[in-house]
């Protein structure tokens, strides 16, 4: 049952590191920090949509269908926590983390506050929990990967299962 205390760290370390550059930024009347000038920068921006920005202005919608996936991720973590591969369950926790720290924001902002800012590249500004749901992507497409290759390992040089 180590999902659920993943899911409570991720939002957990989400939050305070959100209310510590909100603090830091707006207390001191910029909306930058330069952490390492000319590569990464710690700034304040307030996202109204989604990944990449889209769906700008669309919260009602950004708050059910994330409420409304969350609790289906949640469900699924719950009904299979002893059957399913603890590999996709943890990525699925830090998918569910993630997304809570977000939606958190966006009840009760109105915009989720994003704050990492790598200069060099043309990428948008994101967060501990965009990081957080990258990361729960990536292990379960290494699941899945890991999966697959076990199936094709098993099968003969005829295609029937050994």
């Amino acid at each position: 049952m180590i999902y659920y205390p993943i899911i409570a760290c991720v939002i957990l370390s989400d939050q305070f590191l959100k209310r510590a550059v909100t603090t830091r930024l707006l207390d001191a009347r910029g909306m930058r920090l330069r952490f390492i000038p000319g590569l990464f920068d710690i700034v304040y921006v307030e996202n109204t949509g989604a990944a990449f920005g889209i769906l700008q202005g669309k919260r009602a919608f950004l708050i059910a269908f994330m409420a409304l996936l969350l609790a289906a991720l949640l469900v699924y973590i719950f009904m299979r926590r002893k059957s399913e591969s603890p590999v996709l369950l943890a990525g699925l926790s830090l998918v569910v983390g993630g997304g809570l720290g977000n939606l958190i924001d966006r009840v009760r902002l109105g915009y989720v506050v994003d704050y990492l800012e790598f200069q060099p590249f043309s990428f948008p500004v994101f967060n501990l929990a965009d990081i957080s749901v990258c990361a729960g992507c990536g292990l379960m497409l290494l699941q899945f990967a890991v999966a697959e290759l076990r199936a094709r390992g098993r099968k003969g040089p005829d295609g029937s299962v050994e």
